[in-house]
């Protein structure tokens, strides 16, 4: 009898700890979740806001990302609680130069949201060094929940830019000129200069992967995962060919 007693007692505890985990999981129509960082690797600190629709089939996301706020469109809540992906407002170059690390830098101001709404993701598109060469690719950051789910606030608005019309200089020419700067002013060093000037040469001249057909590339492998509609799939694309 005694063991009988100890076997429930302990039959008990274990699906009272399955409850209490899993109702951490739950998920509510109208209700706005919070997610922070998982990975943080910088100072910066990301929130991620989303809003439940009707019927836990739509979504609205909000990134918060230091000082920078980021509205997204509307996406749909796939069964298993899987985020198609949606498009959000193009990063701000400050705010990638804040969460990049390494020798990362932004590659396309687009970003977006999709995951879970058990583990969303922020992904934006960057460049990175490799050797004497570039490589582009989609970069992660990861959210969990947050156990209070406080709606995140900004501290601070982002400096208004002015709406002066300017004529927009080309990208790599840039670099080669910030590149110059940081040589003159000893913050790297002459094989630094060497080897990033070198990457930048070889990007100009051509042997960079074209970026519209990587971006095609992108949404096709996307469509594969299943990690957005077909739908939407067919949006981006005209978008990107809209935009040659």
């Amino acid at each position: 009898m005694k063991k009988l007693t100890t076997t429930l007692c302990l039959t008990g505890a274990l699906v009272m700890g399955f409850t209490t985990a899993s109702s951490g999981q739950r998920f509510e129509a109208g209700t706005t979740y919070t997610y922070q960082q998982e990975l943080p690797d910088t100072d910066t600190v990301q929130r991620l806001a989303i809003k439940v629709g009707e019927n836990l089939r739509t979504y609205e996301a909000t990134i918060y990302s230091g000082k920078y706020k980021y509205a997204c469109r509307k996406g749909v809540i796939l069964p298993s609680r899987k985020l198609t992906l949606v498009q959000c407002q193009p990063i701000d170059e400050f705010d990638a130069d804040n969460i990049l690390a390494g020798s990362d830098w932004l590659d396309d101001p687009e970003q977006t949201v999709a995951g879970t709404l058990y583990d969303p993701f922020r992904s934006i598109m960057v460049s990175s060094q490799e050797g004497y060469g570039n490589s582009a690719g989609e970069k992660r950051f990861y959210f969990k929940r947050d156990g209070n789910d406080p709606v995140p606030t900004v501290t601070a608005k982002p400096k208004v830019k002015t709406t002066t019309p300017r004529v927009k200089k080309d990208p790599l020419s840039q670099k080669l000129v910030t590149l110059k700067t940081l040589l003159k002013g000893g913050l790297i060093t002459q094989k630094d200069y060497n080897t990033k000037r070198a990457a930048i040469l070889k990007e100009m001249s051509g042997e960079k992967v074209n970026p519209i057909v990587r971006k095609l590339k992108q949404i096709q492998q996307l469509l594969d995962q299943k990690l957005i509609t077909p739908a939407d799939a067919k949006y981006k694309r005209r978008k990107i060919l809209d935009g040659m």
